[in-house]
C-alpha cells in the first residue's frame, strides 16, 4: 500500500505514472529528479505524499488525483517542479478543496477530471511517448512536444 521511500530515486527512464486505487501513501524522494516524468495520475486510495517525491522533476505538466480527500503534502512535494504552469485535474466534487490546500492551490490550472466516456487512447508503439491529456471536457494526445486531436489535427491553443 505504500511506495516507498526512494523508490524511483533518480530514474531518468520514467515517463508517466499511474497508481492504483492499492496505494495508500508515497514515499519521500519517491520520484526525485525523475527529470523526463510528464504526468502522474494519482488513485483514490493515496492519502499522503512525501516530502521531495516529485522533486526536480522538471517536465511534469499534468497531474491527475483522483483522491476526493485531499492528500496531504509536504513543503517540498513538488519542489522545482513548474506548478504555475501545470494542470491539476481533480474529482468535481473535490475542486474547491484543491484550489484552497495547501500546495495543490499552487497549480496554474486546477480543473475537474473529465467524464469523456472514453476509457484509454492508445497508440501504435513508436520511438516517441504519447499521453493523453483532458482539457476542458476534450481529449487530446501529446507527442512529440505537440498536441493533437483524436482526429490528429494539431492543436495550438492548449496551454502547456
Amino acid at each position: 500500500t505504500c511506495l516507498g521511500e526512494k523508490a524511483f530515486y533518480n530514474c531518468i527512464g520514467v515517463s508517466n505514472v499511474i497508481f492504483g486505487s492499492g496505494i495508500t501513501d508515497i514515499g519521500s524522494y519517491a520520484f526525485y529528479y525523475c527529470e523526463f516524468l510528464t504526468s502522474v495520475k494519482i488513485g483514490n486510495g493515496v492519502r499522503s505524499i512525501g516530502d521531495y517525491a516529485f522533486y526536480g522533476c522538471f517536465s511534469l505538466t499534468f497531474v491527475t488525483c483522483e483522491a476526493i480527500e485531499v492528500p496531504r503534502l509536504f513543503s517540498q512535494t513538488f519542489g522545482e517542479v513548474r506548478v504555475d504552469k501545470a494542470t491539476l485535474y481533480v474529482p468535481v466534487e473535490s475542486l474547491e478543496l484543491y484550489k484552497n490546500a495547501y500546495i495543490w492551490r499552487d497549480f496554474y490550472n486546477i480543473l475537474p477530471i473529465a467524464n469523456t466516456g472514453v476509457e484509454d487512447v492508445f497508440a501504435p508503439k513508436t520511438e516517441s511517448e504519447t499521453t493523453k491529456i483532458f482539457y476542458k471536457g476534450n481529449i487530446y494526445i501529446l507527442r512529440d512536444g505537440k498536441v493533437y486531436t483524436l482526429m490528429g489535427q494539431e492543436v495550438y491553443d492548449i496551454p502547456m
